[in-house]
């Protein structure tokens, strides 16, 4: 029997828009230019002060890993779609 659990990480994926063009994404966020060398190109940006990464996907899926709880998700996406201008709709 499992006496006690921890949670180490929570993986979140949601689609917050029909499309992102990634190089002005990469502009708006300060970073360099989209990895397009990947399969389905992307931007990463990592929250080291959370251990959190999110991949954007010029599909507008972003998914969120190595948070701790769902509060770290919801920065973490807040502070995508305050950056990119979208609002939930």
């Amino acid at each position: 029997a499992v006496e006690s659990s921890h949670v180490e990480n929570v993986v979140c994926e949601a689609m917050i828009a029909s499309s992102i063009d990634l190089v002005a994404a990469a502009e708006s966020f300060g970073i360099g230019p989209p990895d397009r060398a990947l399969p389905e190109p992307r931007l990463e940006i990592s929250f080291p002060e959370d251990g959190t990464t999110a991949a954007i996907y010029q599909s507008g899926r972003i998914v969120v890993t190595g948070a701790n709880d769902e509060d770290a998700i919801n920065k973490v996406l807040g502070y995508v779609m305050d950056t990119l201008g979208l609002e939930l709709e």
